[in-house]
């Protein structure tokens, strides 16, 4: 009986994983390229949906270190943890661009014996997320587009 529970969690688990992938997809596509997937003259070409992969996988890619902190933080205390549930939630009915997720969280099963595990287990998740925002921003920063690119798409900046 708990092989099939933990077998329809871990399916649980996968399941919102990739309906989140698809969903933070679709969002960075509709930020990237101002258009929708399912709404107005102009919808989103495939390839257009693939370059989404450019948002998705950096922030997905924080948001899963971020809550394995926490996960591996607490098995390192002996706290009983599930893995993480991430929550997906695009928004392309409304014309209002979303990130794709609400983020994710993992369920505490076991009980923190002390404050410094209790502290321990919540900065980790942080802590974790901060240092891969970090090698994130820095691939970002030192893989901008040339300043005529930008004005391309802003030409009112130019002075």
């Amino acid at each position: 009986m708990e092989e099939n529970n933990s077998r329809k969690t871990l399916i649980i688990h996968i399941v919102l994983f990739v309906v989140t992938v698809v969903a933070t997809t679709f969002a960075g596509a509709e930020w990237m390229f101002g258009k929708s997937m399912i709404y107005g003259d102009e919808l989103l070409s495939s390839s257009e949906i693939l370059a989404g992969l450019y948002f998705s996988i950096p922030f997905l890619g924080i948001l899963t270190v971020h809550e394995f902190g926490h996960y591996f933080t607490a098995k390192y205390y002996k706290v009983k943890v599930s893995l993480p549930f991430y929550i997906p939630l695009w928004l392309g009915f409304v014309p209002m661009p979303s990130i794709g997720t609400m983020g994710a969280f993992i369920r505490i099963k076991g009980l923190i014996q002390s404050r410094k595990e209790f502290f321990d287990i919540g900065i980790a998740g942080p802590l974790a997320g901060f240092v891969v925002a970090l090698f994130v921003l820095t691939y970002g920063f030192t893989n901008l587009p040339d300043a005529d690119y930008i004005f391309e798409i802003h030409p009112e900046n130019k002075t």
